[in-house]
């Protein structure tokens, strides 16, 4: 609704943590424990042995996106908007496309991580289709892969979604979002 304008683009924000709070409405009545949803803290580091490596490749990725061409935006976000979107956006956005959406294809028998890859990845990157712009829709797809199968093997939200952070400040900074 938002990529066709009926939500204006503006409101994102607003229609991202609504999703996140009826997602976690859906998971509470639904008996998900924080566990079944990746919300646990025993093997953040393990899950940081993974996304480290992952995270660099994508920030060397990004750092020479603008050389390449692929920068779309010259206008910076305020400062404290950075802090928004680490803090509240990107651990909404990988709530929703890999903590719940994970949980709901294990509760529902789904054991191929494969199949399972693609039912985290297709709708987060075509969640970014809102930008009217095919390399963040690209850079979203080829992220989505990296960080759901860096989910599907540790299943951590907070590694994830620090590393989705990370990336998204960065693309920012670097003009490609």
């Amino acid at each position: 609704m938002i990529f066709s304008g009926f939500i204006p683009f503006v409101w994102r924000f607003f229609a991202l943590l609504s999703i996140a709070v009826l997602f976690a409405y859906q998971a509470y009545r639904h008996g998900f424990t924080p566990e079944e949803l990746g919300v646990k803290s025993g093997n953040i580091l393990r899950a940081l042995r993974i996304q480290i490596p992952l995270v660099l490749v994508f920030l060397l990725l990004l750092s020479i996106a603008p050389e390449l061409g692929f920068v779309s935006r010259s206008v910076m976000p305020p400062p404290l908007f950075f802090l928004f979107y680490v803090l509240v956006s990107a651990p909404c956005q990988e709530f929703i496309y890999r903590g719940y959406i994970y949980a709901l294809l294990k509760r529902s028998g789904v054991r191929d991580s494969r199949a399972a890859a693609l039912f985290l990845i297709i709708p987060f990157a075509f969640a970014h289709i809102i930008f009217h712009d095919f390399m963040v829709f690209l850079f979203a797809l080829i992220a989505g892969i990296f960080l759901a199968a860096a989910y599907i093997r540790e299943m951590n939200l907070y590694v994830v979604s620090l590393s989705h952070g990370i990336l998204g400040c960065f693309a920012l900074i670097s003009g490609v979002i």
